[in-house]
């Protein structure tokens, strides 16, 4: 893929977009302060999205050598000149994850090209990969913006990642460092875990006991289920683990060439990288997420680029705000589209003033 030797983050652009989204103050739900209740209400909460189907074009993308992953995607129809927004789930989520429909009708409305990505080996994407997903998946990410690019012409992309795909995203955006492709202009990450060793001993607490096994029965159901389809890839071993550390320590981990728990979340964690990001990055983290600790945030170096857009409220994947006459009660979605709109309209304003 052809990359810009420049930085690219320009930071009058930056600059502007920092102050505009941080003036978008977070209010709550009045019966969603509690940043359990906010969880569990973005994940549970019956939305009615209407007809998909304008969003739900399927398309597969080849990873490697023998796997695929599938998408789901609306295109625009002058959709070779549409931005177009890459929408990425959290750990065993999928294209059907409510979250990333949200978002993605928000986008497509705003003018974008969107395409919701099932991470390897998950959604219904699971039987066209022997392999699966990890914390550190950033080279999948890559190879679909290098597809986009290189086979569909496209010039404009943007990436938001949410829980652990914002991981992911922000790992791929640092490793970037000072060469992001050219058509790459900003990402963007929700609910983070940057230091997956700390978020995944949160995880354990026994407050965070229902998260964790939910997390834990899905993660071991999938295993099996691979397991049936790839039985020489697979360890015989059919236990079940009891936490989310000692399953990454002996499946997980070992599975995608690291010594165990402590080496994969070494490996894989963004936050040692925030620093060399060079595109517009915002992320957004509620202080009140139940098993992402925020200090992890205030121990981390984030690079000029990046904007970090906190609330006290919000919950995990949650941020159900108050009822506005603007805009509906998704307010982290609102905010990851208008921060690529903004990132897609100021270059045009400056080129047109001659700034």
């Amino acid at each position: 893929m052809t990359t810009s030797s420049r930085a690219v983050c320009r930071q009058d652009i930056v600059t502007f977009v920092r102050k505009l989204m941080l003036s978008r103050k977070f209010l709550p739900y009045p019966l969603l302060t509690n940043g359990h209740l906010m969880t569990l209400a973005g994940d549970l909460l019956n939305r009615n999205f209407g007809n998909l189907s304008h969003i739900a074009t399927r398309r597969l993308f080849q990873v490697d050598s023998e796997s695929k992953i599938v998408a789901r995607c609306g295109w625009q129809p002058n959709w070779q000149r549409a931005p177009t927004m890459i929408l990425v789930h959290g750990l065993e989520g999928s294209s059907e994850s409510k979250y990333l429909i949200g978002t993605a009708l928000k986008g497509y409305a705003a003018g974008f090209n969107v395409i919701r990505l099932n991470q390897r080996g998950c959604g219904e994407g699971i039987e066209l990969s022997p392999t699966s997903y990890h914390a550190g998946s950033s080279e999948d990410i890559r190879r679909v913006l290098d597809e986009l690019v290189l086979e569909d012409g496209l010039e404009e992309l943007y990436i938001c990642g949410f829980s652990l795909g914002g991981n992911q995203v922000l790992k791929l955006a640092g490793e970037y460092a000072d060469n992001p492709p050219t058509a790459l202009r900003a990402v963007c990450a929700v609910s983070t875990p940057i230091d997956l060793a700390a978020s995944s001993d949160a995880l354990h607490l026994w407050t965070n006991r229902l998260y964790e096994m939910r997390f834990l029965l899905s993660l071991q159901r999938s295993y099996q289920y691979r397991k049936k389809l790839y039985s020489d890839r697979y360890p015989k071993d059919s236990r079940y683990y009891l936490s989310l550390r000692e399953f990454d320590d002996k499946i997980a981990g070992p599975l995608h060439g690291f010594k165990g728990a402590d080496d994969y979340y070494a490996a894989t964690s963004s936050n040692h990288i925030l620093h060399k990001i060079k595109l517009p990055t915002l992320i957004i983290q509620s202080e009140d997420d139940p098993f992402i600790p925020f200090e992890q945030y205030r121990q981390s170096k984030l690079s000029d680029c990046c904007i970090l857009l906190a609330t006290k409220h919000g919950g995990h994947v949650g941020f159900i705000g108050r009822s506005n006459s603007l805009e509906d009660n998704f307010w982290a979605e609102n905010r990851v589209v208008e921060f690529f709109k903004a990132i897609h309209i100021l270059p045009k304003i400056g080129q047109a003033f001659q700034i």
